[in-house]
């Protein structure tokens, strides 16, 4: 997730100090043909969120409770992605969680 990271960057965790740290993110060379499509990180290569893996049978990569990376696993897709980068959306708007734009409140 970009989180508080600047344009270009997104939110990741140190393994070492398990505190949250800022990085360029890989994947936004990767065009999404919409803007339900997010590509993540999966096993040091770029791929489209529930995309087939192999590690398990009938597997896609997506993410799971409890696992802040993507992981190869059964069951319905996921809709939510930590990496997502907020493309496709008007000026004063942003990608929300739900996957359409919404207006930038100011608090």
């Amino acid at each position: 997730m970009q989180g508080y990271c600047n344009p270009g960057q997104w939110l990741t965790f140190n393994p070492r100090t398990h505190k949250p740290t800022c990085q360029t993110n890989p994947c936004l060379k990767f065009a999404p043909r919409s803007l339900l499509e997010t590509f993540v990180l999966y096993q040091g290569a770029c791929v489209p969120l529930n995309s087939p893996c192999a590690e398990v049978n009938n597997g896609v990569v997506k993410f799971i409770s409890d696992f802040v990376l993507p992981r190869c696993s059964t069951g319905s897709a996921s809709s939510k992605a930590v990496g997502a980068p907020a493309q496709g959306c008007k000026p004063g708007s942003h990608l929300a969680h739900n996957g359409k734009c919404q207006p930038i409140f100011e608090w």
